[in-house]
């Protein structure tokens, strides 16, 4: 028997992956400076829906570099504390000739979604934003443990002007709970509720 959790991503599939290629169309390339403007773009439509999904304290952080993403919730009394991570920037697509479709364009084929950053790492990123959400949805708009959220936008640029905001709300984090971007139950319970249609597809094909 599914949870309510599950039940919620599942009737929302749909929703979700219209999303997600929304994000997928936004060129947020950090090594590149024509791109600035998109990276922020990217920032700010994730910030967005962490406002509009029930987060608190959602802020996009300006940096030397390109925006930190941090948001949280923190009302769940004696549970532990899950510092979810992941980054919404993306590497440059080239060579272009090597893609059978825009890289900016979202295409499924074959149960699959084509596009930079697909996996790495807007469709991880989005996994986790929307399994908060369907965890909010099943518990009343509350989560049953307590959550950071950082999102960087120089993880393909290798700057990481944000090293000393991570390292300092990963040193506030209980020891043995920290959700990256292949672990955690938040998002393993959301990823159990639409494996069925589109996976997340490859950089490129």
């Amino acid at each position: 028997m599914a949870s309510p959790a599950v039940d919620f991503a599942r009737s929302n599939q749909a929703r979700f992956l219209d999303e997600l290629k929304a994000l997928l169309r936004i060129p947020s390339v950090s090594t590149l400076d024509e791109h600035k403007g998109d990276v922020l773009k990217a920032a700010e439509f994730v910030a967005a829906d962490l406002r509009r999904i029930g987060m608190e304290n959602v802020e996009v952080i300006p940096t030397k570099g390109h925006p930190l993403l941090y948001a949280d919730w923190l009302h769940a009394a004696g549970k532990p504390t899950v510092l979810m991570y992941a980054h919404y920037d993306v590497q440059p697509p080239d060579p272009l000739e090597e893609w059978h479709t825009p890289p900016f364009e979202p295409t499924e084929r074959n149960n699959n979604i084509y596009a930079r950053g697909a996996v790495d790492d807007k469709g991880q990123l989005w996994m986790e934003v929307k399994a908060l959400e369907s965890l909010m949805q099943a518990h009343g708009g509350k989560l049953p443990i307590n959550v950071k959220v950082i999102f960087e936008g120089e993880e393909g640029s290798g700057r990481r002007s944000d090293r000393r905001v991570c390292q300092e709300a990963e040193s506030e984090v209980e020891s043995g709970f920290r959700a990256g971007l292949r672990y955690g139950t938040v998002r393993a319970e959301y990823s159990h509720a639409v494996r069925r249609p589109a996976r997340v597809g490859v950089h490129g094909d």
